[in-house]
């Protein structure tokens, strides 16, 4: 899988490192609603490749119940990953993962995991950051694009 996932972000013109003696790539993206940060972690003892969007701004402490409650009510209707948030430090991240023990890996599943991942952390965004700055979990979902378009993308 390793080779598959760097062959993947070259062919995207990714500019992406490598964590030194692992097998984790690291790498920035702009997306429509915003910029944040990629992580590519692939586990080839365990056939596990997890990817990771980190959103770009850590939830103020007083905001972490409520971000926290907007991230189940995002996850809530999500079939693929999920919103997890760090009550220690308020950062935000949206993981995708799958096993590949008794799958041949591929670009095609390599992209779909990647760029289900990129197309939610962006769509979500404008309400994540809304709610950082005051807005309630309601009028945050209003600002999030759940619309067959947006979901379909890619």
């Amino acid at each position: 899988m390793l080779k598959t996932v760097k062959e993947y972000l070259k062919k995207n013109e990714w500019h992406f490192s490598q964590v030194k003696d692992k097998d984790v790539f690291l790498f920035g993206i702009a997306g429509v609603n915003g910029s944040f940060q990629c992580i590519a972690d692939i586990n080839e003892e365990e056939h596990k490749f997890l990817f990771f969007s980190v959103c770009g701004a850590n939830s103020p402490l007083e905001k972490r119940e409520t971000i926290l409650g907007l991230l189940n009510r995002i996850n809530y209707n999500l079939l693929i990953g999920n919103f997890e948030m760090d009550f220690e430090d308020g950062e935000i991240r949206y993981r995708t993962c799958i096993s590949y023990e008794f799958i041949t890996p591929s670009i095609d599943i390599v992209d779909e995991l990647i760029m289900t991942n990129i197309i939610t952390m962006d769509r979500c965004l404008p309400g994540i950051i809304g709610v950082i700055g005051g807005l309630s979990q309601a009028q945050a979902i209003e600002l999030i694009d759940t619309s067959e378009e947006a979901n379909s993308e890619k």
